[in-house]
Order: structure tokens, then sequence, then C-alpha cells
């Protein structure tokens, strides 16, 4: 399997697991196990790695910081059919089972550990094949600035 497919892969099923992992806390709350379906068998790869890119990655400090208004900010994200391809009010839901009562911080922590994951993926993907047709990004940000650079040097080694 080529590189690139290979980190696309490992972000879907990454992303898929942790969804999984929402369902089995929270099996009352059916809406996730359509959203697992449809990033199991719906969802292109690249759409997926594109979305995380452009909304997400841009925010790493706050995930690298645990920064809890990461999820107020990131829960009605803009693009086309939202974020992820799934109806926004599944990131409210998100947003609102790790902000409840019935989540404790090993909880929350073990779902910032799946951000770092997701985190360390894109990077990866990022620093091999650039940012998604589609889903350009803002190369004047810092988080951007800093890839380029690690982009850079990786083509310069190649």
């Amino acid at each position: 399997m080529d590189d690139k497919i290979q980190l696309l892969s490992k972000f879907k099923n990454a992303l898929s697991k942790f969804v999984g992992t929402i369902i089995k806390k929270f099996p009352e709350e059916q809406e996730f196990i359509l959203v697992k379906t449809f990033i199991d068998k719906h969802m292109p790869m690249e759409e997926l790695m594109g979305r995380f890119i452009c909304q997400i990655l841009i925010d790493r400090g706050n995930i690298e910081r645990r920064y809890d208004g990461f999820f107020k900010k990131h829960d009605n994200m803009n693009g086309r059919d939202g974020c992820l391809g799934v109806n926004n009010d599944i990131y409210k839901r998100i947003k609102s089972i790790y902000l409840s009562e019935h989540v404790d911080d090993n909880d929350r922590e073990s779902c910032w550990k799946w951000f770092d994951l997701f985190v360390k993926i894109v990077d990866q993907y990022y620093i091999k094949f650039g940012e998604v047709k589609g889903w350009e990004v803002d190369h004047t940000h810092k988080v951007f600035i800093e890839l380029d650079k690690k982009r850079s040097e990786y083509k310069r080694n190649l």
C-alpha cells in the first residue's frame, strides 16, 4: 500500500475507533452509530483528512494545552456539509458529552489523546503530501508556516 493511502487509512481508522469509544461509553447515543457507519463506509478518506487539516489542525495549540474551549469553538464547523460531512448537531452532542458531569477527567484525557493521535497522523500526511485539494490552508498562519518548513525539509531530503 502506498504511503499516502496508508496514512489516509490510518487516520480514517483512528477516527472510526474514536467514535466507537463514544458508542461504548454512551450506548444510548444512537446517532453515533450512524456517524461511525458514515465514516467507515461513505466518507472519502481525503475529505476526512482535508477537513481536519483545514479546520482542526490550525487550532493545534488548544489541543496541546487541553483547552476545553476547543470543543466549544469546533461544535459548529463551517465548510461543505458541516465538518466531516455529518450533521453539526453531532458535534454539538460531542461537546455536550465532553463537558457533562458524566465524563470524568480520565475520559477527557482519553479524548485529548485521540486528538493527539489525529494531529500526529495529520502532521505526517501534511509534511509528506501537503494540503488536500479543495481544502487549501492559510500558509501565513503560524501552524502552517511551521509545517511548511518541515515539508520543505522533508522534500529536500528525498
